[in-house]
Parts: structure tokens; sequence; C-alpha cells
């Protein structure tokens, strides 16, 4: 089994995006939820749909990492069953937005793969992608995509209401 952090210039080796494992024939990512899920990470990095790339690391640094993981969801589960596919949420917390009070949320499926943000019109929209790469890779220490619950997600949607009903944005 080989080991490889995925990173990026706002995610360095000291704080990778995931870890990725596999064979030669197959792959998997570590999730949030500290399980491990079927991948095409590093394919899509090396086809150059995506702009991060890859670093071998070891065993020990996957234990690590794990460590992390669980440290940025703050010990809690994001996984909601009850959605149907597994939805992560994301409170986007830039400037003056605090995670109480976020500039936005953004959700992505179980894989990653299907991003979308909560708009003005008060629904899920389909996103670019990169902008909510910049987003959630913009940390800093007043910046930062802070993982959340379905249940703190809803919540949002109804401070997101609150906004347009009182034109503050």
């Amino acid at each position: 089994m080989s080991y490889w952090a995925i990173v990026s210039r706002n995610h360095p080796l000291s704080d990778p995006w995931t870890v990725v494992r596999g064979t030669p024939s197959s792959e998997e990512s570590l999730t949030v939820d500290l399980t491990w899920r079927k991948s095409d990470q590093i394919y899509r990095i090396d086809s150059g749909r995506e702009y991060q790339d890859y670093l071998p690391v070891t065993e020990e640094f996957v234990e690590w990492f794990k460590t992390k993981m669980a440290e940025r969801t703050g010990g809690r589960r994001a996984v909601e069953p009850r959605w149907g596919p597994e939805f992560y949420h994301w409170a986007i917390v830039l400037g003056r937005f605090t995670l109480d009070d976020p500039m936005t949320v953004v959700r992505a499926d179980g894989h990653g793969d299907d991003l979308h943000e909560f708009t003005r019109d008060l629904v899920w929209r389909p996103g670019k992608a990169d902008r909510f790469t910049r987003l959630m890779g913009a940390r800093g220490p007043d910046n930062d995509a802070v993982l959340i619950t379905g249940e703190e997600a809803q919540r949002f949607e109804r401070i997101q209401a609150d906004r347009v009903r009182e034109h503050r944005f």
C-alpha cells in the first residue's frame, strides 16, 4: 500500500488537503469522518483536472494527519446520513464574517466533486469549483473554511434569509 498527501500552495505538507492510499489499480482518500472512500484524486491531478499535487508519505504521516483531521472537525462527525448521498458543509469565514455569521456555506457530496453554495436566492446552486477551492483554501489568521454539520448549514440558511429580508450583505 502506498500513501500520498494532497498538497497545494495554500495546503503545504504541514497542512495537506487530505491523504490518499492506493495500489496501482485503485485508490481511496481519507474523508473528514476518518474513513477511507473510493477516490480518483490522483488520476484527476495527473490528468490536469485538479491543480493540487501529491507527495509520497509514510503510514506514520497518515496517523498524524488523522489527528489533524479530527482537530479540524472539532471531533464532530460531518456526515449527515438523512441527506441520502452524503454531504459535507463548510462555513466560509473571511474578514468580518464569523463562524456564527459566515460569509457563505459551501457543500460537497461525499466525494467532494459536486460543489454548491447557498445563494442570496435562498437555494443551493452549483458553482465553479475554482471559486470554492479559493474560498476553502484561503486560510489565514482571520480566514478559514470550517467544517460544519448539516444542522449548522440549515441555521445558515435562516441567517441568509434574514440577510435578504433586511438587505444586509
